[in-house]
């Protein structure tokens, strides 16, 4: 009897067999008996670490069937972002898909909120959403918690870094007594005080591997001057021409930019932003999944929600301005035990070398085309005449 078979029942066991779900995760196996049990959980896990099912199978095997018409949530799920909150609900309506008369609905903005109200006039059993439109939800008491049994923080540091910290709150101080477990990349002093807020007695999960070590992946730094960088990503998606590529950019301007660039290499490229109306970025993402889309551009904002497993390279085109987002972006390829490359683009100047080393726990090559001009030389000499 395997670990699924053990603890899930017949048709959520069966249905996650179809899937191909063997062997569960890390994260997985830490976090499901003690959530089966009705325990609050705090779990430290970094993305890709399968964090998605170890909340989602303990929740659905424990979900009472509602043969009523009228569907009232028993489990809510928070995340940051539109993309996210849409991601989980396809997993959930995935597992769920050999079951009937469970309800699941996504409540976010983006959407007008008259028209998301008569969708939801029948209710749900699952209610996965982003902080201020659920909050919106319960001051207009088109949310109903009073059967809320399962709280679930996806991404919670995530949630407080976009300022939502104030809307969570209130979230949650609306709901009656509740199982709560929240899940983080990150373990600082905001989510160690959402920690001692939200939950009661909890059981402290952290894995400190990087789940990216477990992963068949191969990391390469290129270190390349400014003006050599589109030249480079063309280059590299030539090389990997039978492949699907994820650049990721800081800005939405540079996203846009390197994404035109490239469609104007006859590479059929889209960029991916916060800016966009939400039925074009669902419109790029199901068109990037279908494979009609070679190279899709993004922000960290806009790739939160990105979980295709034939993600085959990732090119991160600018180094993150936040450095755990470097395992979030290298994490978006290698995903479902297949192989991956992520591929680091450094200019001269920034000196992330051992950074990459600590945060990824991963052997690399580092290939240096920089050209350092006669200016950063005098530079560094003067400097070292003043010492």
């Amino acid at each position: 009897m395997n670990f699924f078979e053990q603890h899930l029942i017949t048709k959520l066991y069966e249905q996650v067999t179809t899937l191909g779900w063997s062997t569960p995760s890390n994260i997985q196996t830490e976090v499901i008996p003690h959530a089966l049990l009705g325990k609050d959980i705090l779990a430290i896990a970094p993305t890709g670490s399968g964090k998605t099912g170890a909340y989602l199978l303990p929740v659905l095997n424990s979900l009472q069937v509602n043969t009523k018409k009228k569907h009232k949530p028993q489990i809510l799920i928070m995340t940051p972002t539109r993309e996210l909150a849409r991601q989980v609900a396809e997993v959930t309506r995935s597992l769920l898909e050999n079951q009937e008369g469970i309800r699941t609905y996504v409540l976010t903005g983006g959407v007008d909120m008259n028209k998301q109200v008569r969708g939801f006039s029948k209710g749900a059993d699952i209610v996965i959403g982003t902080p201020s439109r659920l909050k919106d939800h319960l001051r207009r008491h088109t949310l109903k918690v009073d059967e809320i049994r399962t709280l679930i923080l996806d991404e919670a540091d995530e949630m407080l870094s976009m300022g939502f910290v104030e809307d969570v709150n209130d979230v949650i101080h609306a709901l009656p007594p509740h199982q709560t477990m929240l899940f983080s990349a990150t373990f600082d002093e905001r989510i160690k005080d959402l920690a001692m807020h939200s939950l009661i007695n909890p059981v402290k999960i952290e894995l400190h591997e990087d789940a990216i070590l477990a992963r068949n992946m191969d990391l390469k730094v290129i270190i390349v001057n400014a003006f050599k960088k589109l030249d480079t990503l063309k280059e590299i998606i030539d090389k990997h021409s039978k492949q699907q590529v994820l650049v990721f950019c800081n800005t939405k301007k540079t996203s846009d930019f390197v994404s035109e660039r490239m469609n104007g290499q006859n590479i059929s490229s889209k960029s991916l932003h916060s800016d966009m109306d939400p039925r074009t970025r669902i419109d790029i993402l199901n068109k990037f999944k279908q494979n009609e889309i070679k190279v899709l551009c993004a922000t960290d904002v806009a790739a939160r929600g990105i979980d295709i497993p034939t993600v085959d390279l990732v090119v991160l085109y600018d180094y993150p301005d936040r450095s755990e987002f470097l395992v979030h972006r290298i994490g978006r390829t290698g995903r479902a035990n297949l192989f991956g490359t992520a591929i680091i683009l450094l200019k001269p100047h920034e000196r992330k070398i051992e950074e990459i080393q600590r945060l990824s726990q991963l052997s690399f090559t580092v290939e240096d085309r920089g050209i350092r001009t006669k200016k950063h030389q005098h530079t560094g000499e003067k400097k070292r005449r003043k010492r």
